[in-house]
């Protein structure tokens, strides 16, 4: 078949080599072997076929090799490369910048290791750059060399360079690269130093991140002129300060990650303004004040999480705005008041976790209106009342933790209460009944006596009985009980 010009065999359950003999397809411009099972080392001749524009080897279980040194000088076609997700190891070849016509290169989720090559910039066509996870470094980590050299890919939409070991500070050059920049990831590198200045360059920029470096001071304002950003993860650094209230420009934004930091001060109202605002996580700062009623105006908010500051005051009614919320996390603030009956209009609801707090009164009985409810956690708050025997009845609910309360009264036989190690009950000495297997005591039944002077004062009550202490004697009975 040597005038066949495309093999797609992609995303089967191909095992075994790569056979030498595809090196003798010597018209095929596109081979696509991904996603499959395939192991043993890449046939040399494969990289040889000067015709091919597409070669894609991704996901799948090639050996640990290097490429060969020369790997560009025979593709001079090549417009797409997918080798991420195998076991490549050794260096980048310089010489793939001799593949002149590149405009795709995937070489994500190997063993590469050493620097970027610098040659990398002379792919006037680049688009797309994936290195993630690899053990690539920075030979100079004050300038980056490569990073000064991609300014002359001016097609360039995407960069994702996170999970490596570049280090030290992001240049201020990365600032000269195309201003059609989409996608940047420099996340997990042991970046350090401020927010890197030249980002404030990509105004088309759309998901940025930066996540688990050592970057310190403050978010810059400067970031909310980022108005085409959709995600940005910011989580595992020191920033400190407060939300720059002009991220709340951000309108286009999905995703708002900013957990792990030392951010302070309040949250700004203006996240409301965020309309597409899918996901916030701000757990593990030190945030304080009231949690913005705006928050929960976010028509799309699925999850909101905000555990382990310290937010006061109380959870606003106006969470039930929020129809698609299906995980609300504030445990370990200083929340106050009661729990909204209007959180049982939250219909999409799947994980609350308001534990650690200082909440009061009862547990609202429109909580059993949850049908998606998978997992609740109310414990070690001062909380009381008896539990909803609705909550019995949420077929999805597997894990419900309420310890550590001052609940009263008989404890439901069904549902999640039927599992004893998906119900926590502990310190709440006022609970009593339930299965056998949650270990509490039974719940007392009332003497005749007592039975013969409540039936006596519901008389009274309905007019139909006599005067006299019953009254008095039915509140001592009901007490003890």
């Amino acid at each position: 078949m040597t005038a066949l010009n495309v093999l797609s065999l992609s995303a089967n359950y191909l095992q075994g080599s790569i056979p030498e003999e595809l090196g003798q397809l010597l018209d095929v411009s596109y081979l696509g072997l991904g996603a499959n099972f395939l192991s043993g080392r890449v046939p040399p001749t494969l990289f040889n076929l000067s015709s091919v524009i597409y070669l894609g080897l991704e996901i799948n279980h090639l050996d640990k090799a290097a490429l060969p040194s020369d790997f560009g000088s025979h593709l001079p076609n090549l417009q797409h490369l997918g080798l991420d997700s195998n076991n490549f190891e050794g260096p980048i070849p310089a010489s793939l910048a001799n593949a002149s016509s590149l405009i795709d290169i995937g070489l994500s989720r190997n063993y590469f290791s050493g620097t970027v090559p610098s040659s990398v910039g002379s792919l006037h066509d680049l688009t797309f750059l994936n290195l993630e996870s690899n053990s690539l470094e920075a030979s100079d980590r004050e300038s980056w060399e490569f990073i000064d050299s991609l300014a002359n890919c001016s097609k360039l939409q995407a960069i994702a360079l996170a999970m490596n070991q570049l280090g030290g500070a992001v240049p201020s050059s990365i600032g000269n690269i195309s201003s059609q920049l989409q996608v940047l990831y420099l996340g997990t590198n042991q970046l350090s130093g401020v927010f890197p200045s030249g980002i404030a360059n990509f105004k088309n920029l759309i998901a940025l991140s930066l996540e688990n470096n050592q970057y310190v001071g403050a978010i810059p304002e400067w970031v909310g002129k980022l108005g085409n950003l959709q995600v940005l993860y910011l989580e595992g650094n020191s920033f400190t300060g407060p939300i720059p209230l002009s991220i709340g420009n951000l309108s286009q934004l999905l995703h708002l990650y900013l957990q792990d930091n030392k951010i302070n001060g309040l949250l700004p109202p203006s996240l409301g303004n965020m309309k597409n605002l899918q996901r916030l996580n701000i757990t593990n700062n030190t945030l304080h004040g009231s949690v913005p009623a705006e928050i929960f105006s976010l028509p799309t908010l699925i999850s909101c999480q905000l555990s382990f500051n310290k937010l006061d005051g109380m959870l606003p009614s106006e969470v039930s705005n929020a129809k698609q919320l299906m995980e609300l996390e504030l445990s370990s603030n200083k929340l106050s008041g009661e729990i909204p009956t209007t959180l049982g209009n939250c219909r999409d609801l799947e994980v609350i976790e308001l534990a650690q707090n200082s909440l009061v009164r009862d547990v609202p009985v429109s909580l059993g209106n949850l049908e998606s409810l998978k997992r609740l956690n109310i414990s070690h708050n001062n909380l009381s009342g008896t539990l909803p025997k609705s909550l019995g009845d949420l077929k999805f609910l597997n894990q419900i933790d309420i310890s550590y309360n001052h609940l009263v009264g008989e404890v439901p036989t069904e549902g999640v209460f039927l599992n004893a190690s998906g119900t926590m009950l502990e310190g709440n000495s006022g609970l009593c009944g339930g299965v056998a297997e949650l270990h509490i005591p039974a719940c007392s039944v009332p003497s005749s006596g007592a039975l013969r002077r409540r039936r006596s004062f519901r008389k009274e009550e309905n007019g139909t009985g006599t005067s006299g202490p019953s009254f008095t004697w039915f509140k001592v009975s009901h007490s003890h009980l």
